[in-house]
């Protein structure tokens, strides 16, 4: 199943280009760390084109203004019917692939859900 993830904050936007890690969980074991089934790294300021906008179609989208960036990713099928993957989010503000004072991260669970190909993913900064 091909997954879009929209990536928006309530906080101050990063600069563009700041690295955006998205990583979607196998969280279906609650005794065992949760094991990664797609991740992508984009970047804050990183939107494909609108739909039929042609290849020379400019990266910017006024049909998501607040968005950070947005990202397609393919995840299992059994898996999402299972109810067993979440999305989780790092938008390293600080300039550290660790989780430093001054990133963005996702704070609370965003599963998943099966038929649903579109998933907007809040982050909140940290520290």
């Amino acid at each position: 199943m091909q997954l879009t993830v929209t990536v928006v904050t309530p906080a101050e936007r990063p600069a563009d280009g700041t690295p955006v890690v998205i990583d979607v969980r196998d969280t279906s074991r609650m005794d065992v760390a949760a094991t990664s089934v797609n991740r992508v790294v984009t970047s804050v300021g990183a939107l494909p084109p609108e739909p039929d906008a042609g290849p020379e179609a400019a990266p910017e989208r006024d049909d998501v203004p607040e968005a950070l960036t947005i990202a397609e990713l393919e995840v299992p099928d059994d898996l999402v019917d299972a109810g067993a993957l979440t999305v989780f989010v790092h938008v390293e503000a600080a300039g550290s692939e660790q989780i430093t004072a001054g990133d963005l991260l996702t704070v609370q669970s965003f599963p998943v859900v099966t038929g649903a190909d579109e998933l907007v993913v809040e982050v909140i900064r940290i520290g």
